[in-house]
């Protein structure tokens, strides 16, 4: 959701090392997320670092 209003989701392709996406993996089972929501919130951080 962007400014209370829902955006349209697209799926994109990325390569990650192995070993990356386990640790991702792991990080978002431990916060009850998905692999999308937790890399969605990364990127939107470093996007926009000063955001909340």
């Amino acid at each position: 959701m962007e400014n209370g209003t829902m955006t349209k989701s697209v799926k994109v392709l990325i390569c990650l090392p192995e070993k990356f996406l386990e640790e991702v993996d792991q990080v978002a089972e431990k916060e009850q997320r998905s692999r999308s929501e937790l890399i969605r919130e990364a990127l939107r951080q470093y996007i926009n670092p000063t955001r909340e």
